[in-house]
């Protein structure tokens, strides 16, 4: 399973679990320029990795106000249910 969801951000699963990763470029080395996943962290559900996808963007935005983070935070959710429904082949009603 691959999924992108925002943001450079993109679920896997390892056999085990669900595994949030950030997208990125090698820099250096042989293969510099190729993509590469950054494993970020290792979920036993998909609800803890969206929790913890939430919290790290909350986290890293520069929002200031509660009505901007409520925002942030329904977007988040908004995005990541539309990966997950595109991935399991339904167009959700965003994308329609």
């Amino acid at each position: 399973m691959r999924i992108e969801i925002t943001n450079g951000y993109v679920v896997t699963t390892d056999g085990l679990n669900y595994v949030l990763n950030k997208a990125g470029i090698i820099q250096k080395g042989p293969n510099e320029g190729d993509a590469c996943l950054e494993a970020i962290g290792f979920f036993p559900t998909l609800g803890m990795l969206a929790d913890s996808l939430i919290n790290r963007m909350v986290r890293q935005s520069v929002v200031e106000q509660l009505h901007e983070l409520d925002a942030q935070i329904k977007q988040i959710t908004k995005d990541f249910e539309s990966a997950i429904l595109i991935q399991d082949g339904k167009e959700s009603p965003a994308h329609a």
